[in-house]
């Protein structure tokens, strides 16, 4: 994510291109132009999303629209702002752009990292909390919510980058070569680079790594870690409910079998009237009765109503609650589509962001086994984050 390094040269003559470097360059082109158009259709749809309404309609996806819209403008930053300017940088093979074009674009493109790893975290910690909330909130608490998640995405991420303004400047490798490169790589090229300068860098490298990647991907890895927990402490727990429940599913069920004559079902000779039980009844809610809750809206009510127990007709026999209308609110939730785009969009995420970070990680462990890595092709690993932004959008975009 820091760029290719000037290292001092000798010869006052600019270096020729290596394979790698067309390479590259082919493939940056291919992801803009397919890209590009697939991130404008995402944002698109997804931008009457974020204005609808959570009358009548799901809150849970209504919030997750407006991550997914803000996903895409960082998705679509990648391409647009990183991706595009290294092109053409690849392209001319010189910086053409002077000292305040080399630090904005370092600071931009750092932003776009920071911001899009910030959404991916708070798209992941509203997935934890929506599984340990115990009852739905109101539309309010959950917009005010994403707002403060988002707010500090997009703040973080800014703060996170000012320290590229420093740290990128442009140096005079001959008189009409410059570079956009670290004042690191300035020092050592110009001969005073000294130990303190080296603290320097190694403390703004471990920074910027941790910050952009391993942060982020440690509380992702916490988050999916505690909503498998808690599928696994519900999934060993009954849905009716404790048996001592005086009106659990499990209680009202257990009705007093009669007699069995000849094979069928009989009353007795008694000439009293049949006992009244409470027998369940699952009646389908009208969504304009007044004075209901959402939770009543959305799903099947099972009512305790009284009957009359007459065994000769099969229609009086008592009748439970479908599975999917006795599924608690978060187990629901983890078989519905946002909950898998969810957990698609951070694999992915992870996926292709962990290679160029492990590189990156392998420098402060062994230098000699990360030279080596990054001489045959290492370094083109950071492309895969463009990728993503590509990758993205189909996966958030087009899953319904």
């Amino acid at each position: 994510m820091n760029g290719t390094a000037v290292d001092p040269v000798e010869q006052d003559i600019p270096p020729s291109r290596l394979t790698g470097d067309y390479v590259e360059l082919v493939y940056l082109c291919l992801l803009i132009v397919l890209g590009t158009p697939i991130n404008l259709v995402v944002f698109l749809r997804l931008l009457p999303e974020t204005q609808k309404k959570n009358a009548g309609g799901s809150k849970q996806r209504n919030t997750f629209a407006i991550f997914k819209f803000h996903l895409c403008i960082t998705d679509f930053a990648i391409l647009l702002v990183h991706a595009l300017v290294k092109a053409v940088w690849l392209g001319t093979y010189r910086w053409p752009f002077l000292a305040a074009g080399c630090k904005l674009y370092k600071f931009l493109s750092a932003f776009t990292y920071y911001s899009n790893s910030n959404v991916i975290v708070c798209i992941g910690l509203d997935r934890l909390k929506t599984v340990y909330s115990k009852k739905r909130r109101g539309g309010a608490s959950a917009d005010r919510r994403v707002k403060v998640l988002l707010t500090f995405a997009w703040t973080f991420a800014a703060l996170c980058s000012l320290p590229q303004l420093i740290a990128w400047d442009t140096v005079a490798v001959t008189e009409d070569w410059h570079q956009c490169v670290t004042v690191w790589d300035i020092a050592a090229h110009e001969g005073y680079l000294n130990d303190k300068l080296l603290r320097l860098e190694l403390a703004y490298e471990l920074a910027h790594l941790a910050l952009v990647f391993w942060a982020p991907f440690a509380i992702l890895l916490v988050s999916y870690l505690l909503i498998a927990a808690r599928l696994l402490q519900f999934s060993f727990r009954p849905l009716g409910g404790r048996p001592n429940d005086k009106y659990s599913l499990a209680s009202i069920t257990r009705l007093p079998m009669p007699l069995e004559t000849n094979g069928s079902l009989t009353l007795s000779d008694s000439s009293e009237p049949p006992p009244q039980v409470m027998v369940p009844r699952i009646r389908q809610r009208s969504i304009t009765e007044g004075n209901l809750t959402s939770k009543s809206k959305e799903r099947n009510a099972v009512e305790l109503i009284p009957r009359t127990q007459s065994y000769a007709s099969s229609t009086h026999r008592p009748r439970v609650a479908p599975m999917s209308a006795r599924l608690p609110i978060w187990r629901r939730q983890m078989r519905s589509k946002v909950f898998v785009t969810t957990l698609a969009v951070v694999s992915v995420h992870v996926g292709l962001w962990l290679p160029y970070n492990m590189l990156n990680a392998i420098k402060f462990i062994d230098i000699a086994a990360f030279d080596w890595m990054a001489e045959r092709g290492g370094k083109v690993l950071e492309d895969l984050i463009v990728l993503n932004s590509l990758i993205n959008p189909i996966l958030y975009g087009w899953r319904r």
